[in-house]
């Protein structure tokens, strides 16, 4: 809501300017407060000016119990949630629910709602209603579609990272396995290479051997040093 120089001064230039508005009326009675109400019994008579703010309305139609001598009522306002009889001045942030100031104060006075949060609400029309409600849904809309994102998009990371893992788990083996083969190979080649070569060393001891006896069939043989000593 705007007094008509802000307004003048806010809406003068830019997309503003194609704003659509709506004038606030005034109390017919007082003169100072915004109608919530239009008494179409009272227009339609012309007994009474028809735009009325609560009190006045409370005043000159009768009291809070609705005794309005049979009168027409169009709100321009939304009512409390509550009483159904008063505009809504407030809005409670954890109920979601809109209250004249009376029925606020009572509601919230005790308890844990003495905690909750209030919004104190301009002129409240059902227009604005309207258009809050639908920038509600919007909002919890692009809030789910967010949410929606953040999960699919840590799901495609899990799916990643897991890719990832399983990719490196193989190229790993496929190393590892390399490099096994490889010692493996070595491992096997020395192994060859010490069998062999005892194998030659077996050889030429029995070689070593065979001839020693051969010479010492023939006569040639050396003469052991303990017989030697012994023929002497």
């Amino acid at each position: 809501s705007f007094c008509e120089v802000c307004f003048s001064a806010i809406h003068s230039s830019g997309n503003r300017t194609k704003h659509k508005t709506q004038k606030i009326p005034f109390c017919s009675k007082c003169g100072y407060q915004h109608a919530s109400r239009v008494c179409i019994s009272c227009a339609a008579s012309s007994l009474l000016s028809s735009y009325f703010c609560d009190v006045c309305f409370e005043h000159t139609h009768g009291s809070r119990k609705n005794e309005n001598d049979g009168h027409v009522i169009q709100w321009l306002v939304l009512t409390c949630v509550e009483c159904k009889i008063a505009a809504a001045r407030c809005r409670c942030l954890s109920c979601d629910d809109i209250f004249c100031k009376g029925c606020f104060e009572k509601i919230h006075g005790h308890g844990n709602r003495l905690k909750h949060k209030i919004e104190t609400l301009p002129y409240y029309t059902e227009t604005i209603h309207r258009h809050k409600e639908s920038w509600i849904r919007v909002k919890r809309r692009l809030d789910q579609q967010h949410a929606s994102e953040i999960v699919e998009a840590r799901m495609a990371q899990k799916v990643t990272i897991a890719s990832a893992v399983r990719i490196q788990s193989i190229w790993r083996g496929c190393r590892d396995r390399h490099n096994g083969k490889l010692f493996m190979k070595q491992e096997r080649k020395l192994t060859r290479d010490e069998w062999g070569a005892q194998k030659m060393q077996e050889r030429l001891h029995n070689e070593k051997k065979i001839k020693t006896r051969f010479l010492a069939m023939a006569g040639f043989g050396k003469v052991l040093g303990g017989k030697k000593k012994l023929q002497q």
